[in-house]
């Protein structure tokens, strides 16, 4: 059933009738790829070098940045998380199925223009099941 675009019905806590706490996680996201994200960081101003005098940015503290900077602008944390499905089980996830509730139209779209603008296809980005569900 999973990864899946869009999210299938019993996981979508808009169509049952349970507390969201009780459904099984799924991430809205892509395959997590370091140089689209942390290139994105540091051509969107987000990037962290640590030492001013350093020539490099420091990726570490570039992505601790993009989420930081991120939440404060959007109200949403960048995840990587650890998903069922992917070559190396991670990620990048804006939210789940048990943030839904909360998200609005606007984050929605938001979340997706930057997966574009992070360069990922549309067809990238699906619902994935959490590696805490079980198989």
């Amino acid at each position: 059933m999973l990864p899946a675009r869009p999210i299938p019905h019993c996981l979508n806590p808009h169509y049952v009738e349970c507390d969201v706490k009780q459904l099984p996680i799924v991430w809205f996201g892509a395959p997590y790829e370091e140089d689209k994200v942390i290139s994105f960081a540091i051509a969107n101003g987000f990037g962290d070098k640590g030492d001013p005098n350093d020539e490099l940015y420091a990726a570490s503290l570039t992505w601790v940045n993009l989420v930081k900077q991120f939440y404060r602008r959007f109200g949403i944390y960048l995840r990587i998380e650890e998903v069922w499905g992917l070559k190396d089980n991670l990620g990048l996830a804006f939210y789940s199925n048990r943030d839904m509730l909360k998200i609005t139209k606007r984050q929605r779209l938001l979340v997706q223009s930057t997966y574009r603008a992070m360069g990922y296809e549309d067809e990238d980005m699906q619902w994935w099941l959490s590696r805490d569900e079980e198989l």
